[in-house]
């Protein structure tokens, strides 16, 4: 017991001493001090013909005009960045000196227009691409059966009920994408008039079951996943109660029910099941009927205990119905 204490408040002190960042610049609270992005800045991707460092050619250009050279990154976000000339990104970086790194690597001679520029080499800690500040808006990806649009019958649907067709997107890789049905994603859009883009496109007659409550078409500018899709199919299987103590929270407490695939945490329960009827303790056998449901925030208020080892993978799931298994 004493060890878990002393885990929380080590915890407690971590989150509760991470300050915000800091930016002369309000509009950057897309950084936070969780992905160690202080001090967050805007910058420009610039080309710089023939260059080198940690996106080969490119360089980057602050709004005070001042040209910082990539040449390290901190995450696979940072090192893996497909930068694109002009666009626009939100950095973090701390100053490091140039070394030898790429001077095994083949490169043209010409002398790029940036590059007698350069009077900054950077360890990148921190990128966010600009475009996608605006995912806020948090959706499911609904399926409307019949119905045309940017995802042929798919819909979105917002945690207040609203209903939006998409219809076009700012982005080819968007349009591109192949969704499933109750994902979950955060979105960034605005409302739109339907054209006639999708006049000639064979569609079944059925009223889809969102057909009328559509609000209205959107443009998608954003689109973030955000969990894998949810199976709203209903099983009944066997499981083994195993019991975190203090380290997850549900419908009872850390109780889960783990099965031959994955650990399922009770999160919610039918109506007609009352949940202070059962008590359950580890090793007991039971069978649950349930359906997924996604993670939301009915147990922000309960404080867990940090581990030094991740719980198994769970998922969050409705209580249809159960009872243990006499031996």
């Amino acid at each position: 017991m004493k060890t878990k204490l002393l885990l929380f408040f080590i915890a407690l002190f971590i989150f509760t001493s991470c300050e915000k960042p800091a930016s002369t610049d309000p509009d950057l609270s897309e950084c936070s001090c969780l992905l160690n992005c202080t001090n967050p800045v805007k910058a420009t991707v610039r080309y710089n013909l023939c260059g080198i460092g940690l996106w080969g050619e490119y360089v980057l250009e602050l709004a005070d005009g001042t040209i910082v050279q990539p040449w390290t990154g901190a995450t696979d976000n940072a090192k893996n960045y497909k930068p694109e000339a002009g666009k626009t990104i939100i950095v973090s970086f701390e100053e490091v000196k140039k070394d030898n790194r790429y001077d095994g690597g083949v490169r043209c001679k010409a002398l790029g227009e940036y590059e007698n520029r350069i009077s900054k080499y950077a360890h990148i800690v921190c990128l966010i691409d600009e475009s996608k500040k605006n995912c806020t808006v948090n959706a499911t990806v609904r399926s409307n059966i019949c119905g045309v649009g940017l995802w042929g019958s798919l819909v979105l649907e917002l945690e207040d009920g609203t209903v939006y067709q998409p219809w076009s997107s700012t982005d080819a890789s968007i349009a591109k994408l192949k969704l499933q049905a109750n994902q979950k994603v955060k979105i960034g859009f605005k409302e739109i008039s339907r054209d006639d883009r999708y006049n000639n496109q064979a569609v079944c007659l059925a009223i889809g079951p969102y057909t009328e409550k559509i609000k209205s078409a959107i443009e998608i500018n954003c689109f973030t996943s955000i969990g894998e899709p949810i199976d709203d199919r209903i099983y009944t299987v066997d499981a083994e109660v195993v019991d975190f103590d203090c380290a997850a929270a549900g419908v009872w407490g850390a109780i889960q029910f783990k099965t031959d695939q994955i650990h399922l945490q009770p999160w919610v329960t039918m109506p007609n099941l009352k949940a202070e009827n059962f008590k359950f303790e580890a090793k007991q056998k039971v069978k649950i009927t349930y359906s997924q449901v996604a993670y939301d925030d009915k147990y922000k208020n309960v404080t867990v205990c940090p581990t030094l080892i991740a719980l198994p993978k769970a998922i969050a799931v409705k209580v249809h119905e159960i009872s243990l298994i006499k031996d």
